[in-house]
């Protein structure tokens, strides 16, 4: 199954449950915890991360 297949699955699975977010991939993950860890220094912690 390629990238593309995987993330349809991902995807529709999380339609059919009705999931209020549907994260796919390493990356949207952390930036879901580093958002909800630090809700108001989110941007500025990202600007940081962007500008390395």
């Amino acid at each position: 199954m390629n990238l593309v297949d995987r993330v349809a699955v991902i995807t529709s699975a999380g339609i059919e449950r009705r999931a209020p977010r549907i994260l796919v991939g390493g990356d949207a993950k952390a930036a879901a915890l580093l958002e909800r860890l630090a809700p108001t220094g989110y941007w500025n912690l990202l600007k940081k991360a962007i500008k390395r």
